[in-house]
């Protein structure tokens, strides 16, 4: 069955890397996976979410260019109609500039306030299409398109299903439910979701109330968007999309292959491998996290899945936390938060995510 893919994303090093691997199983050169059939895979938008890039626009800018860099053709084909023919994996690929304001601002949060969100790191991550050398756009003031159009275009296709994969905060899902629940809830048939704590509360990786940071920016739309969606949502959280997906050795290995003198050169490679290679020695743990979600979408055999009940926690002090049922333990974790049954990753096979990614760098 095809799969008409929107990625909505807040554009940091690791959702590039995973836009990169759904273009990559697009392309002439990325078959296999379970189904073994790159056609029935097609990416057809991406909007962009306020998160590790603080301006949506700015976000979409780089999402036009790293596009433009993996192929020869330009994107936004405004007449374009979806065909099972083997098109151009980029050149009808619609870019939405989505929300720059949480569901509640007042209680919404922001990456910038993490420690680790330093002038540096805030730096490379404007400038990330000028560090991985994309193609410039003629348009560098372009606007782009906004939810409500994202909308419009939509119901533009009535016979076509949708899955979402968000790599960042749930903000616009959240609004296009507001703005149209029935059309939204109808057309998407799976949303795979990168995000929450779950399993795991004492992982590395969480904040100090034990929640995710796509979570925690805005707790808010997760609650809306897990209650709304159910067991349509498949999440990947941070148990098994996690800087620890590669070992130590795995990671010694496929940085040297990232460095190694005798790896085919730059120019040599095709576009989309190129961009990966970068992205990897610009910043090289952008293969953790967003990277394991989309691989999700073409293989799930990598993933052991469960279906678990949930409540999910917008309020202070459990803001961005999900927690399951079975396991709460403060009268404040029963008599708050939402409950809802979702299906989420409890197991990955981390040994043929690095193969997969060792056979595209190597």
């Amino acid at each position: 069955m095809e799969q008409n893919i929107i990625l909505d994303t807040d554009v940091g090093f690791d959702d590039v890397f995973a836009l990169c691997l759904l273009l990559w199983k697009m392309s002439s050169s990325g078959g296999g996976g379970d189904d073994d059939d790159r056609k029935m895979m097609n990416l057809r938008a991406v909007s962009t979410v306020k998160g590790l890039q603080l301006d949506t626009n700015h976000a979409a800018r780089i999402v036009e260019r790293i596009l433009n860099s993996c192929s020869d053709l330009i994107v936004g084909d405004d007449d374009h109609k979806f065909s099972s023919l083997n098109i151009d994996p980029v050149s009808s690929i619609k870019i939405f500039s989505g929300s720059q304001e949480r569901i509640l601002p007042e209680h919404g949060h922001c990456f910038s306030e993490g420690e680790w969100f330093t002038k540096e790191y805030q730096y490379k991550t404007d400038n990330m299409a000028d560090l991985l050398e994309a193609l410039p756009l003629l348009n560098s003031n372009k606007e782009y398109e906004k939810l409500n159009d994202m909308l419009e275009w939509m119901k533009s296709f009535p016979d076509q299903y949708f899955t979402l994969l968000c790599t960042g905060p749930l903000t616009n899902i959240a609004k296009l439910l507001e703005m149209d629940r029935e059309l939204i809830l109808r057309k998407v048939g799976k949303l795979v979701i990168m995000g929450g704590s779950l399993f795991n509360e004492l992982e590395q990786d969480v904040l100090l109330n034990g929640s995710e940071w796509n979570f925690y920016c805005d707790g808010k739309a997760a609650e809306i968007v897990l209650e709304a969606f159910g067991t349509k949502v498949e999440l990947m959280s941070i148990y098994v999309a996690n800087l620890r997906v590669l070992n130590q050795e795995q990671i010694k290995e496929l940085a040297s292959h990232v460095h190694s003198d005798r790896a085919v050169q730059q120019d040599e490679l095709e576009p989309i491998r190129r961009m990966l290679k970068k992205l990897l020695t610009i910043s090289f743990d952008s293969y953790a996290y967003d990277p394991v979600a989309a691989t999700y979408l073409f293989n799930p055999s990598f993933f052991e899945m469960r279906n678990v009940k949930v409540k999910v926690y917008s309020e202070k002090p459990l803001e961005g936390l999900i927690k399951e049922v079975e396991y709460l333990k403060t009268d404040l974790e029963r008599n708050s938060g939402k409950e809802v049954e979702i299906t989420a990753a409890c197991g990955f096979n981390r040994d043929a995510f690095f193969e997969m990614l060792k056979s595209l760098i190597a």
